[in-house]
């Protein structure tokens, strides 16, 4: 399980922190990595399966859900949201 943190500029000299993580799984026995990013702090998460974009979760109501993209279902999302939360804990962002 990987974790990046970066630095971006942002307009004006003004700096944010992206997110990355890199979220692994497996579904039917072969091993699947996602990559997860936040853009801006209180952002949606993107999702995505090498370079192609799979969807966008947030958490609503203390409950993660899908807010964009392909249907990823909710064991899915719920499971990826649990990883940002226990990545969040764990002081790895």
């Amino acid at each position: 399980m990987g974790t990046t943190l970066q630095y971006c500029a942002q307009g004006y000299g003004l700096i944010k922190k992206m997110i990355e993580l890199q979220y692994h799984c497996e579904i039917f026995n072969t091993p699947i990595t996602y990559t997860i990013t936040q853009q801006y702090p209180n952002s949606v998460y993107y999702i995505y399966h090498n370079t192609t974009a799979i969807g966008s979760i947030k958490k609503l109501n203390d409950t993660w859900e899908q807010v964009g993209g392909r249907e990823m279902g909710e064991t899915l999302t719920l499971n990826i949201g649990s990883f940002i939360d226990n990545s969040i804990l764990n002081g790895r962002i």
